[in-house]
Parts: C-alpha cells; sequence; structure tokens
C-alpha cells in the first residue's frame, strides 16, 4: 500500500510535468506567432520597396508649345525604384502643338539628387534634328525632317548614355534617382525662331544678349564616368 507521503510526491511531481509541458507548448506557439509575423513584416517591406516610385517633373515652361509625357507601356517600369534598368525603360512621347514644324528639339533628363564628381546634378540628353539649330539663326535645308504640327516624336536615351549611367553607378556607387526633371534646352522651327533653355522665344528683341540656351547647373551624364 502507498504511503500518503510518497502520493503526494505523485502529485507534485505530475502538477511539475504538466506545467513544463504547458510551458513548451506556449513556447512552440509564441515561436509560430513570432515567425508569422516576420513573414508578413517581410513580405510587407518587399511590397512597399517594389511600390514606391520616383517623381517624374515636368519643367518645360507652359507656354513652350510642346506636350511631354512617358509612354504609358514603359511609365511604371520607368518610375518602379525596384528597377535598376529604369533608364533602358525611358521613353518620352512629345507632341508639337504649334502650328509650325518643329526641326529641332533638345531635353535634359536631369538627375537633381545625383551629383556629379564636380557637384553638379547629372543629366541625360534627347535630341531631335542637326546640331546646328543650337544657333539661332540656323535655318532649315531640304535634307532636314522637322516633326509636324501635331505629330509625335518619341524619345529615349542613348546606348552611350546608358552605359555611361551604368559605369558611373557602379563605380561611384550611386543609388538610382528618386527624382526627375524634364527640362528645356533649345526648340527651333528652323525659321530663325524657337526657344531657349529658358523659355524664352527668339530672336530676340534689340539689345536683348543670350546667355545660352544650355542649363548651367547640370552635367551631362557622359562626363561623370569613372576615370
Amino acid at each position: 500500500m502507498l504511503s500518503l507521503k510518497y502520493i503526494k510526491f505523485r502529485e507534485r511531481l505530475m502538477k511539475s510535468q504538466g506545467s513544463s509541458y504547458e510551458r513548451l507548448v506556449l513556447a512552440f506557439l509564441m515561436a509560430g506567432l513570432a515567425f508569422g509575423l516576420l513573414i508578413v513584416a517581410v513580405r510587407q517591406s518587399s511590397s512597399a520597396q517594389s511600390s514606391r516610385e520616383s517623381q517624374v517633373d515636368n519643367e518645360i515652361p507652359k507656354h513652350v508649345p510642346i506636350k511631354v509625357k512617358l509612354k504609358a507601356e514603359k511609365e511604371k517600369k520607368f518610375k518602379d525604384l525596384g528597377n535598376p534598368n529604369w533608364v533602358r525603360d525611358f521613353e518620352l512621347e512629345v507632341t508639337n502643338n504649334s502650328d509650325k514644324p518643329i526641326y529641332f528639339l533638345e531635353l535634359w533628363l536631369e538627375l537633381p539628387e545625383t551629383m556629379s564628381e564636380n557637384n553638379n546634378p547629372l543629366a541625360f540628353s534627347v535630341r531631335y534634328g542637326r546640331g546646328a539649330f543650337l544657333h539661332p539663326e540656323t535655318m532649315a535645308i531640304p535634307t532636314d525632317v522637322p516633326i509636324q504640327s501635331g505629330e509625335t516624336h518619341n524619345f529615349t536615351i542613348d546606348e552611350k548614355w546608358m552605359r555611361g549611367w551604368e559605369q558611373s553607378k557602379a563605380g561611384r556607387h550611386l543609388p538610382d534617382p528618386g527624382k526627375v526633371r524634364i527640362v528645356l534646352v533649345h526648340l527651333s522651327f528652323g525659321d530663325g525662331t524657337g526657344f531657349d533653355g529658358g523659355g524664352e522665344a527668339f530672336p530676340y528683341k534689340r539689345n536683348r544678349v543670350s546667355n545660352g540656351s544650355l542649363p548651367p547647373t547640370s552635367t551631362d551624364v557622359s562626363d561623370s564616368q569613372p576615370r
């Protein structure tokens, strides 16, 4: 016959074992809950990162008769901050809203938060037409093909500028830009009239001296390649 002391000992032992088992189960449950919350947080972080977009500002003066917009099929990829190849997904649709043909147009895709080695914002140049039209007095010749009134031309970044960016990014450990500006450099109608980079129409009024068309505070991305 079991003694009273032994019976009480068994009861305490069983209670102790039951308590240990409960604590073990609780520990497993807490670990599972923590792991589940971690997975959710990682997924939310990944989703938030992939949904973040770069800011694109159109800084072309409103009175300049062109309409610009990112190509719809590529806009999402271009703006995606998680896309390391964003520069290759840039495509800009430019429509001539004037009543004259456009023989020359240059725009800059400026990265205001990404500095060159001389501490100026990096920029990509996109251009239509002969470079000679950067001189306001240049007239169109028969071989010049304009963007007619109402027509749309698609601009992409030249391969050499894309390679320049990729080399600069790798060599200087540059982040992908969170902000992009579309800036007017020069527009010529091929008849001695047009707009300079400040949006001022030329030919200029008497005694007006042009300060030049190119934005003075940006550096072409090709100049920032690592030596």
